[in-house]
């Protein structure tokens, strides 16, 4: 969860990815207003 407030939603993203490594490309990042499509998850 990201406050929409309190924290900057692209600096969670810049360390999941870095924390991800190869496995970057699964992050993904949905915020409040627009959410995200439904995943397929095989």
């Amino acid at each position: 969860h990201i406050s929409e407030k309190n924290n900057r939603p692209e600096l969670a993203f810049d360390c999941l990815t870095s924390a991800a490594g190869k496995n970057a490309a699964a992050v993904l990042v949905a915020n409040q207003p627009d959410g995200m499509p439904w995943l397929k998850i095989e």
